[in-house]
């Protein structure tokens, strides 16, 4: 028979071993709880929820939506220029909230909640008032204060495929294969500043240079030199570069009577997503269902410039306007002394070189006192 005091301290050492894992489940739990501080404590923006990178642009000033973006890096989102480049030029950039977005529920109806953040710089790209055939359509908003993450989980960027030989073979795909599961990640209200996302933007693709050239450079009335000079235009960019795509929800696009007014396309910024990755964004929309004469064939559909065609430009910003409190670490330094990094830096953060003459003629609103 075993010895009774050494049951009874083999029964006393489980029950503390019980207690403690006890305590430290109670414990975990706690660290769970987003604390009722602030009202960002109750609305994290993490990775794990669907889409999490997706912003919507707003101007307090003139109550409008200025078009979709993407969380690049800790500070930076990525949209746009037309619409800051052809906009109200008395915008300034305090006009401007940035909204990141948590979908917090899907059934039985979807559920959301929203972070806002002020900006502290615009940074268009260089060749964004390039001559037409050239531009670049993209640009940069800093922020001032990154997004609220909860805990450990990780910061909501833009799922770019990092390899460009890769991204490009998907773009080809998708051009190719018609209905590859893409969508486009756009919010319901357009004229609202709730952080609403429209689920209906399943999209499939119109092959670029064999289809979507001809409907592209069509224009209502007829005007032969133009057609001939935009088929020119686009005919000779890099395969991989752009997209179109038309929703499967039907041919109209709803929106073309307000862009007529403002000269604000609340879309452009849209992201494409395709099985998880991020190919481009939105930068036009081709609306023809208002078009007269015998076309039978009159769809609206998205003009998409893809990630590829800004891909230097994207990585150099994501690493630019990055977590300046990190820096990279290579597998050749291992076992060298670490260099002192603090996470209180004050170092300003680097300003991107502009062209001067777009930053005295297209950017007004960055140089006016609020």
């Amino acid at each position: 028979m075993l010895n009774a005091k050494l049951v009874l301290d083999f029964k006393l050492s489980w029950e503390k071993i019980n207690m403690i894992w006890i305590k430290t489940l109670v414990l975990l739990a706690a660290s769970f709880q987003p604390a009722p501080t602030k009202a960002d404590d109750t609305c994290f923006l993490d990775n794990r929820a669907i889409y999490s990178y997706v912003v919507k642009i707003w101007n307090t000033r003139s109550q409008a939506m200025y078009g979709h973006g993407a969380i690049l890096s800790v500070f930076s989102i990525v949209t746009g220029c037309t619409n800051f480049r052809f906009a109200d030029p008395n915008n300034h950039l305090d006009d401007f909230e940035i909204t990141g977005v948590r979908v917090q529920d899907v059934k039985p109806t979807l559920k959301v909640c929203g972070q806002t953040r002020k900006v502290t710089y615009y940074a268009p790209h260089p060749k964004c008032v390039a001559p037409y055939e050239q531009v670049f359509n993209a640009a940069l908003f800093v922020l001032k204060d990154p997004f609220n993450v909860k805990g450990s989980y990780s910061y909501p960027t833009l799922p770019v495929l990092s390899a460009p030989f890769h991204l490009t073979q998907d773009v080809l795909f998708i051009d190719q294969v018609r209905d590859t599961g893409c969508e486009l990640v756009l919010f319901y209200y357009l004229d609202k500043k709730d952080p609403l996302f429209d689920i209906k933007w399943q999209v499939t693709s119109i092959p670029f240079k064999s289809e979507c050239i001809g409907l592209f450079c069509q224009y209502d009335p007829d005007d032969p030199p133009k057609t001939k000079a935009c088929k020119a235009r686009y005919g000779n960019r890099v395969n991989g570069t752009q997209l179109c795509m038309k929703p499967k929800s039907g041919p109209i696009i709803p929106g073309m009577a307000n862009y007529l007014k403002t000269n604000i396309n609340p879309y452009c910024g849209g992201i494409l997503a395709c099985n998880g990755s991020a190919v481009g964004m939105t930068t036009q929309v081709k609306w023809r269902t208002t078009y007269s004469g015998k076309d039978t064939k009159r769809e609206d559909f998205f003009y998409v410039m893809t990630f590829a065609r800004v891909y230097l430009w994207l990585f150099e910003n994501k690493v630019r306007y990055g977590a300046n409190w990190l820096h990279p670490y290579f597998l050749e330094s291992a076992g060298l002394k670490k260099e002192e990094v603090s996470s209180t830096s004050k170092k300003p953060k680097p300003e991107p070189t502009l062209y001067p003459t777009y930053q005295e003629k297209a950017i007004q609103f960055v140089s006016r006192k609020p």
